[in-house]
């Protein structure tokens, strides 16, 4: 069985001017706690502070409407398609670009933790040691490039696409 002992979060604002992150997690015994969001609203798209809240809220809010002992990917599926809509109907700003955000979801089940990703945020397991035992794969160009062997790891790090994303939960998009 998985127990919890502590559940943290943090944000470092980048080079822009407003912080576009969101984490969403509850703590102390709270049954609630067994999601864990992270959303990362999409640079040079319109209003992503508000993209990043509004796709965690709803896909937690989602989940924890569910009440269920075990949740599987279809869950997951779900969540992101009623955020998606919900993602369209608040987008009402007047922008050239729709509101869009990268989405992390953990979800913890009694026996395993079901992780769901779209974008280029990221979640990594680490074993007691610190040793790295799992990463996401980034839903981008560079990655993308990785995989196909035309740029390394160490290439990528520095590359001017290296943010241009292939997936994203975006308003108006399926």
């Amino acid at each position: 069985m998985i127990r919890i002992k502590t559940i943290g979060g943090f944000s470092k604002q980048g080079k822009r001017d407003n912080n576009e992150d969101y984490v969403l997690f509850k703590e102390k015994y709270n049954p609630d706690s067994r999601f864990i969001i992270l959303c990362d609203g999409m640079g040079g798209h319109g209003h992503g502070e508000v993209a990043s809240q509004t796709v965690a809220d709803t896909v937690f809010e989602y989940l924890k409407s569910l009440r269920k002992e075990e949740y599987d990917s279809q869950d997951l599926q779900d969540a992101v398609n009623v955020a998606q809509s919900t993602l369209t109907a608040v987008n009402t700003f007047d922008d050239k670009k729709s509101m869009g955000t990268t989405l992390i979801v953990a979800v913890i089940n009694k026996m395993n933790i079901l992780v769901g990703h779209i974008g280029d945020s990221r979640c990594y397991l680490f074993d007691e040691n610190g040793l790295k035992k799992f990463r996401t794969k980034d839903h981008s160009k560079v990655a993308e490039a990785i995989d196909a062997e035309i740029l390394t790891e160490e290439e990528a790090f520095d590359n001017s696409h290296k943010n241009l994303l292939t997936r994203c939960v975006m308003a108006g998009k399926t």
